[in-house]
Protein backbone atom coordinates (compact mmCIF):
# COMPACT_ATOMS: atom_id res chain seq x y z
CA UNK A 1 0.00 0.00 0.00
CA UNK A 2 2.64 2.65 0.88
CA UNK A 3 4.66 1.62 -2.05
CA UNK A 4 1.62 2.78 -4.56
CA UNK A 5 1.12 6.11 -2.32
CA UNK A 6 5.07 6.94 -3.22
CA UNK A 7 4.32 5.87 -6.93
CA UNK A 8 0.98 8.16 -7.34
CA UNK A 9 3.10 10.82 -5.40
CA UNK A 10 6.19 10.89 -8.05
CA UNK A 11 3.82 10.41 -10.77
CA UNK A 12 1.56 13.39 -9.61
CA UNK A 13 4.96 15.66 -9.02
CA UNK A 14 6.38 14.66 -12.56
CA UNK A 15 3.19 15.47 -14.34
CA UNK A 16 3.11 19.02 -12.29
CA UNK A 17 6.86 19.38 -13.81
CA UNK A 18 5.94 18.21 -16.90
CA UNK A 19 3.40 20.45 -17.34
CA UNK A 20 4.47 23.22 -15.90
CA UNK A 21 7.69 22.95 -18.05
CA UNK A 22 5.03 22.70 -20.94
CA UNK A 23 3.42 25.89 -20.39
CA UNK A 24 6.87 27.90 -19.94
CA UNK A 25 7.51 26.40 -23.39
CA UNK A 26 4.25 27.55 -24.62
CA UNK A 27 4.51 30.95 -23.15
CA UNK A 28 8.03 31.58 -25.24
CA UNK A 29 6.13 30.61 -28.41
CA UNK A 30 3.56 32.77 -27.82
CA UNK A 31 6.05 35.41 -27.46
CA UNK A 32 7.98 34.67 -30.61
CA UNK A 33 4.72 34.31 -32.68
CA UNK A 34 3.81 37.64 -31.39
CA UNK A 35 7.16 38.95 -32.49
CA UNK A 36 6.84 37.62 -36.21
CA UNK A 37 2.92 39.00 -35.71
CA UNK A 38 4.19 42.61 -34.84
CA UNK A 39 7.44 42.36 -38.21
CA UNK A 40 4.34 41.06 -40.35
CA UNK A 41 1.67 43.65 -39.51
CA UNK A 42 4.51 46.50 -39.82
CA UNK A 43 5.46 45.44 -43.33
CA UNK A 44 2.24 45.51 -44.83
CA UNK A 45 1.15 48.26 -43.19
CA UNK A 46 -2.13 46.62 -41.29
CA UNK A 47 -2.59 47.42 -37.34
CA UNK A 48 -0.49 45.35 -34.80
CA UNK A 49 -3.88 45.10 -32.68
CA UNK A 50 -5.63 43.11 -35.72
CA UNK A 51 -2.95 40.42 -36.25
CA UNK A 52 -3.14 39.65 -32.75
CA UNK A 53 -6.35 39.33 -32.53
CA UNK A 54 -6.33 36.70 -35.30
CA UNK A 55 -2.97 35.09 -33.51
CA UNK A 56 -5.51 34.96 -29.94
CA UNK A 57 -8.09 33.25 -32.33
CA UNK A 58 -5.60 30.49 -33.69
CA UNK A 59 -4.45 29.59 -30.51
CA UNK A 60 -7.23 30.65 -28.06
CA UNK A 61 -10.79 29.95 -28.00
CA UNK A 62 -11.63 30.77 -31.27
CA UNK A 63 -12.70 28.50 -34.17
CA UNK A 64 -9.46 27.54 -35.22
CA UNK A 65 -8.47 27.11 -32.02
CA UNK A 66 -5.22 24.74 -30.89
CA UNK A 67 -6.01 24.92 -27.25
CA UNK A 68 -9.00 25.10 -24.58
CA UNK A 69 -8.69 26.04 -21.78
CA UNK A 70 -11.77 27.87 -19.04
CA UNK A 71 -9.66 29.10 -16.27
CA UNK A 72 -11.00 32.73 -16.40
CA UNK A 73 -9.33 34.36 -12.85
CA UNK A 74 -5.61 33.30 -14.41
CA UNK A 75 -6.87 34.95 -17.90
CA UNK A 76 -8.11 38.12 -15.73
CA UNK A 77 -4.52 37.98 -13.86
CA UNK A 78 -3.04 38.07 -17.15
CA UNK A 79 -4.65 40.66 -18.44
CA UNK A 80 -4.30 43.14 -15.46
CA UNK A 81 -0.36 42.49 -15.48
CA UNK A 82 -0.16 43.10 -19.33
CA UNK A 83 -3.24 46.38 -19.02
CA UNK A 84 -0.62 47.92 -16.13
CA UNK A 85 2.62 47.69 -18.26
CA UNK A 86 0.46 48.72 -21.09
CA UNK A 87 -1.04 51.93 -18.94
CA UNK A 88 2.42 52.62 -17.34
CA UNK A 89 4.56 52.30 -20.81
CA UNK A 90 1.95 54.93 -22.25
CA UNK A 91 2.46 57.20 -19.61
CA UNK A 92 6.09 56.76 -18.99
CA UNK A 93 6.50 57.11 -22.90
CA UNK A 94 3.99 60.89 -22.77
CA UNK A 95 6.03 63.86 -22.47
CA UNK A 96 4.29 66.09 -19.82
CA UNK A 97 5.92 68.98 -21.52
CA UNK A 98 4.04 68.24 -24.59
CA UNK A 99 1.17 66.84 -23.04
CA UNK A 100 0.18 69.75 -20.93
CA UNK A 101 -1.13 72.16 -23.36
CA UNK A 102 -3.58 69.41 -24.17
CA UNK A 103 -4.61 68.10 -20.78
CA UNK A 104 -7.63 69.94 -20.56
CA UNK A 105 -9.16 68.55 -23.30
CA UNK A 106 -7.85 65.14 -23.28
CA UNK A 107 -9.51 65.21 -20.23
CA UNK A 108 -12.92 66.10 -21.35
CA UNK A 109 -12.41 63.49 -24.48
CA UNK A 110 -11.53 60.87 -21.64
CA UNK A 111 -14.14 60.76 -19.75
CA UNK A 112 -17.24 63.22 -21.33
CA UNK A 113 -15.98 61.77 -24.70
CA UNK A 114 -16.15 58.67 -23.65
CA UNK A 115 -19.29 58.73 -21.69
CA UNK A 116 -21.24 59.92 -25.13
CA UNK A 117 -19.34 57.38 -27.42
CA UNK A 118 -21.26 54.41 -24.60
CA UNK A 119 -24.18 56.25 -24.10
CA UNK A 120 -24.38 56.71 -28.11
CA UNK A 121 -23.71 52.93 -28.70
CA UNK A 122 -25.91 51.77 -26.29
CA UNK A 123 -28.77 53.83 -27.48
CA UNK A 124 -27.81 51.48 -30.82
CA UNK A 125 -27.79 48.34 -29.20
CA UNK A 126 -31.23 48.97 -27.45
CA UNK A 127 -33.04 51.23 -30.20
CA UNK A 128 -31.95 49.04 -33.56
CA UNK A 129 -30.49 45.67 -32.21
CA UNK A 130 -33.39 45.08 -29.96
CA UNK A 131 -30.67 44.54 -26.45
CA UNK A 132 -32.09 45.21 -23.22
CA UNK A 133 -31.53 48.23 -21.58
CA UNK A 134 -28.75 47.43 -19.15
CA UNK A 135 -27.42 44.82 -21.53
CA UNK A 136 -26.95 47.46 -23.98
CA UNK A 137 -25.61 50.23 -21.51
CA UNK A 138 -23.12 47.26 -20.76
CA UNK A 139 -21.95 46.53 -24.20
CA UNK A 140 -21.62 50.82 -25.01
CA UNK A 141 -19.04 50.82 -21.46
CA UNK A 142 -17.50 47.98 -22.76
CA UNK A 143 -15.92 49.32 -26.41
CA UNK A 144 -16.56 53.19 -25.61
CA UNK A 145 -12.79 53.91 -24.98
CA UNK A 146 -9.92 53.69 -27.55
CA UNK A 147 -6.94 51.18 -27.36
CA UNK A 148 -3.93 53.02 -26.31
CA UNK A 149 -1.68 50.11 -27.26
CA UNK A 150 -2.51 50.63 -31.01
CA UNK A 151 -2.63 54.65 -30.56
CA UNK A 152 0.41 54.44 -29.30
CA UNK A 153 2.16 52.38 -31.67
CA UNK A 154 0.66 53.97 -34.66
CA UNK A 155 1.83 57.43 -33.80
CA UNK A 156 5.29 56.21 -32.54
CA UNK A 157 5.87 53.45 -34.88
CA UNK A 158 5.54 55.88 -37.63
CA UNK A 159 7.05 59.58 -35.93
CA UNK A 160 4.03 60.79 -36.42
CA UNK A 161 3.57 64.68 -35.46
CA UNK A 162 0.25 66.19 -35.87
CA UNK A 163 -0.61 69.14 -36.04
CA UNK A 164 -1.93 71.50 -33.26
CA UNK A 165 -0.52 68.81 -31.05
CA UNK A 166 -3.29 66.31 -32.13
CA UNK A 167 -1.15 63.62 -31.18
CA UNK A 168 -0.10 64.56 -27.88
CA UNK A 169 -3.80 65.28 -27.51
CA UNK A 170 -4.45 61.17 -28.33
CA UNK A 171 -2.04 59.64 -26.65
CA UNK A 172 -3.06 61.42 -23.29
CA UNK A 173 -6.67 60.40 -24.22
CA UNK A 174 -5.95 57.20 -25.32
CA UNK A 175 -4.17 56.69 -22.24
CA UNK A 176 -6.67 57.96 -19.83
CA UNK A 177 -10.03 56.70 -21.32
CA UNK A 178 -10.11 53.10 -19.86
CA UNK A 179 -10.46 54.15 -16.47
CA UNK A 180 -13.45 55.83 -17.21
CA UNK A 181 -14.55 52.78 -19.78
CA UNK A 182 -13.79 50.38 -16.14
CA UNK A 183 -16.01 52.76 -14.18
CA UNK A 184 -18.99 52.64 -16.58
CA UNK A 185 -18.48 48.50 -16.44
CA UNK A 186 -18.58 48.85 -12.86
CA UNK A 187 -21.42 51.05 -12.84
CA UNK A 188 -23.51 49.23 -15.25
CA UNK A 189 -22.97 45.39 -13.69
CA UNK A 190 -23.94 46.88 -9.89
CA UNK A 191 -27.27 48.64 -11.62
CA UNK A 192 -27.49 44.87 -12.64
CA UNK A 193 -27.27 43.31 -9.28
CA UNK A 194 -29.67 46.24 -8.02
CA UNK A 195 -29.18 49.22 -5.05
CA UNK A 196 -27.39 52.17 -7.34
CA UNK A 197 -28.68 55.55 -6.92
CA UNK A 198 -27.64 58.66 -8.57
CA UNK A 199 -25.88 59.45 -5.52
CA UNK A 200 -23.14 56.01 -5.43
CA UNK A 201 -22.60 56.71 -8.90
CA UNK A 202 -21.47 60.30 -8.40
CA UNK A 203 -19.73 59.30 -5.56
CA UNK A 204 -17.89 56.28 -7.24
CA UNK A 205 -16.60 58.57 -9.89
CA UNK A 206 -15.54 60.88 -7.73
CA UNK A 207 -13.07 58.31 -5.60
CA UNK A 208 -11.96 56.52 -8.08
CA UNK A 209 -11.09 59.59 -10.16
CA UNK A 210 -9.71 61.74 -6.99
CA UNK A 211 -7.97 58.58 -5.01
CA UNK A 212 -6.57 57.60 -8.31
CA UNK A 213 -4.57 60.27 -9.20
CA UNK A 214 -3.67 60.41 -5.41
CA UNK A 215 -1.99 56.95 -5.40
CA UNK A 216 -0.51 57.72 -8.56
CA UNK A 217 1.25 60.75 -7.46
CA UNK A 218 1.94 59.91 -3.83
CA UNK A 219 4.24 56.49 -5.41
CA UNK A 220 5.44 59.25 -8.14
CA UNK A 221 7.01 61.28 -5.01
CA UNK A 222 8.04 58.14 -2.73
CA UNK A 223 9.87 56.75 -5.78
CA UNK A 224 11.44 60.42 -6.74
CA UNK A 225 12.77 60.90 -2.99
CA UNK A 226 13.74 57.14 -3.01
CA UNK A 227 16.09 57.56 -6.18
CA UNK A 228 17.24 61.39 -4.91
CA UNK A 229 18.42 59.78 -1.69
CA UNK A 230 19.78 56.11 -3.03
CA UNK A 231 21.81 55.28 -6.05
CA UNK A 232 21.15 52.16 -7.71
CA UNK A 233 24.62 51.01 -8.56
CA UNK A 234 23.35 48.23 -10.75
CA UNK A 235 21.36 49.14 -14.35
CA UNK A 236 19.02 46.53 -13.86
CA UNK A 237 18.00 47.31 -10.85
CA UNK A 238 16.29 50.74 -12.12
CA UNK A 239 14.17 48.99 -14.87
CA UNK A 240 12.84 46.48 -11.68
CA UNK A 241 12.37 49.36 -9.36
CA UNK A 242 9.77 51.15 -11.91
CA UNK A 243 8.13 48.02 -12.61
CA UNK A 244 7.47 48.04 -9.13
CA UNK A 245 6.15 51.37 -8.96
CA UNK A 246 3.75 50.55 -11.53
CA UNK A 247 2.58 47.71 -9.65
CA UNK A 248 2.39 49.66 -6.59
CA UNK A 249 0.40 52.18 -7.47
CA UNK A 250 -1.85 49.56 -9.19
CA UNK A 251 -2.20 48.05 -5.71
CA UNK A 252 -2.38 51.11 -4.05
CA UNK A 253 -5.19 52.68 -5.75
CA UNK A 254 -7.25 49.35 -5.35
CA UNK A 255 -6.96 49.11 -1.75
CA UNK A 256 -8.14 53.00 -1.13
CA UNK A 257 -11.08 52.59 -3.67
CA UNK A 258 -9.53 54.37 -6.59
CA UNK A 259 -8.98 53.59 -10.07
CA UNK A 260 -5.43 51.30 -10.45
CA UNK A 261 -5.12 51.74 -14.07
CA UNK A 262 -5.30 55.70 -13.62
CA UNK A 263 -3.22 55.42 -10.69
CA UNK A 264 -0.71 53.88 -13.27
CA UNK A 265 -0.73 56.26 -16.11
CA UNK A 266 -0.77 59.04 -13.68
CA UNK A 267 2.42 57.93 -11.67
CA UNK A 268 4.00 57.32 -15.77
CA UNK A 269 3.49 60.48 -17.36
CA UNK A 270 4.95 62.55 -13.97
Amino acid sequence: MSGSIWTFLFARILYNVVMTQYFILLAALLIFCAVAVEKMTSKIKMPMLLGFIALGLFIGNGSMSMIRYEDYSLTETICSCALIIVMFYGGFGTSWKEARPVAVSAGLLASLGVLATALLTSAFCIAVLGFPPLTGLLIGALICSTDAASVFSILRSRHLALKYHTDSLLEVESGSNDPMSYMLVLIVLTMMKGGMTFENIVTMLVAQIALGLLAGWLVYYAAKVFLEKVELEIAGFLTIFVFACALASYAGAALIGGNGYLAVYMTGIL
